[in-house]
């Protein structure tokens, strides 16, 4: 396999070690090409079924601290909605085949606004990431000819900038008042004259990759180009600017760091020889332990079993995904 030899040392050892068989699962799966007899077994899993039974009748997951949160015109659950089915994807392999799915993505579309962004979140205020980030999940539980995907879709591509990429109007310069304090009022439409924040940008990237048509938009590989020559510098903005949240994580993906926004350009047909991208495979090359793995801080999920394998995992897929036939 070429990609494992991109590395000074085995990257796949120390996970054929990992005594945990959603890991065995994914690797086997989507790192071997091995054929799975139990195609459905992650979907039965003790965690994946801890998770659903907490599911709502309406699709949802509910708000955890609901009392803390009643003066705040925000949708927690909404969010909390979006994080578990996050994990029933990215862990269990779960899609809408499965009817807890289809209820969750149908809650999650009841947010969908009239010009087709998804909102709350933030209040009333334009949530280029989150909706995204929604769109993102939608995409990969199957719901890629849903007029109501494609509307989304064409809202983000109406809020694009001017030279590429994408804001958060509340993060504009201009925007003098904290986030919370502008949640009850009208939406912030971008200026955009501004320059593109990669974080922001980042998140977007997600939706399209996972689109079999958006995919290949001129807006997508315009963002992709732009996002890659911002790695590991600071973004333009005030939230998560510090160039350091490139080598902070999250698993599921949630903001924009190193390993998310790789895995975006792998899927939209970006070559390993591109200058900036071969600069952070260099990255991961060059951090490596000894012993195969890295030493990667995880920001956010960590009480998920096994995390910081899952993410080592999906160093080895970018880099399967990069240097396999048809990305060279």
């Amino acid at each position: 396999m070429k990609w494992i030899r991109q590395f000074e040392y085995d990257s796949l050892k120390p996970l054929l070690e990992i005594d945990d068989d959603l890991i065995q699962y994914h690797m086997e799966k989507y790192l071997l090409d091995k054929t799975i007899r139990t195609p459905h077994f992650p979907s039965k899993h003790d965690r994946a079924n801890e998770i659903l039974r907490y599911q709502q009748d309406n699709g949802s997951w509910p708000d955890k601290r609901k009392k803390q949160h009643k003066n705040i015109n925000t949708n927690y659950e909404l969010l909390e909605t979006y994080r578990y089915v996050a994990q029933l994807i990215y862990f269990f392999d779960m899609d809408k085949s499965f009817p807890p799915m289809r209820k969750a993505a149908e809650f999650l579309f009841t947010a969908q606004t009239g010009e087709g962004d998804f909102r709350g979140i933030y209040g009333n205020q334009y949530t280029p990431n989150y909706s995204a980030a929604v769109l993102e999940l939608l995409c990969r539980l199957g719901y890629h000819d849903d007029k109501r995907v494609i509307k989304s879709f064409e809202w983000l591509l109406s809020f694009e900038q001017n030279s590429g990429g994408w804001i958060l109007p509340m993060q504009m310069p201009q925007i003098s008042k904290k986030p919370t304090d502008l949640y009850n009022e009208d939406p912030i439409p971008p200026d955009k004259k501004l320059p593109f924040s990669h974080w922001v940008t980042g998140i977007v990237l997600r939706a399209f990759s996972q689109h079999p048509k958006y995919k290949q938009h001129p807006s997508a590989k315009l963002a992709g180009n732009l996002l890659a020559t911002r790695f590991f510098e600071k973004d333009k903005y005030s939230a998560r600017s510090a160039a350091e949240y490139w080598t902070k994580y999250s698993y599921p993906f949630w903001w924009t760091d190193l390993i998310s926004a790789l895995d975006s350009l792998t899927l939209l047909n970006f070559s390993y020889d591109h200058p900036d991208i071969n600069r952070a495979l260099n990255y991961f090359r060059r951090t490596q332990n000894k012993d195969g793995s890295w030493n990667l801080y995880i920001l956010k999920g960590k009480s998920f079993p096994y995390l910081h394998w899952w993410v080592h995992y999906h160093v080895c897929l970018i880099f399967k995904r990069f240097y396999q036939k048809g990305y060279m």
